[in-house]
């Protein structure tokens, strides 16, 4: 049985054939959440990211996946722009997270197949903060000097 959180994709959810033992609508923060499911014995859990107070803060979003197994957690991102970026989907694949979608039926797959690090890289450029804004090898073949001996 499996929990799920929902607000604005609540129809695409209920459309889908999980079995569910605990449901709740709205936006709530990481508290509130574990108010709602103290107790719960599931096997996943489904995460409109809609229904966490102020989403588009990544910090909001992965207090509330950390209280939750990552591999029992499915997010449901949503079309809006500042959480389907790089750096968004960047931080998510950096904590662990791997088994999000923006397609309410792929919600269903990921119960039954939780995804794995290989699988999310395709949706980042760089999943590591060292990585961003440093400049590909190529550009540097003008500082570039060989250094050796001569004979």
């Amino acid at each position: 049985m499996n929990i799920i959180i929902k607000n604005e994709n609540a129809k695409a959810l209920d459309a889908l054939n999980i079995e569910t033992i605990k449901s709740i609508s709205g936006q709530f923060n990481v508290d509130e959440i574990r108010e709602h499911v103290v107790n719960l014995i599931f096997n996943k859990v489904i995460i409109d990211i809609t229904a966490i107070k102020n989403y588009h803060d990544i910090n909001n979003v992965l207090a509330v996946l950390r209280s939750f197994d990552s591999i029992k957690s499915v997010l449901l991102l949503n079309k809006d722009r500042e959480v389907n970026n790089d750096a968004f989907l960047g931080r998510l694949v950096e904590s662990g997270i791997y088994s999000f979608t923006r397609n309410p039926a792929e919600v269903a797959v990921l119960l039954a197949s939780p995804r794995g690090s290989e699988d999310v890289l395709k949706y980042v450029k760089y999943t590591s903060k060292v990585t961003e804004g440093v400049p590909k090898p190529s550009k540097f073949k003008h500082f570039l000097r060989k250094i050796g001996l001569r004979k």
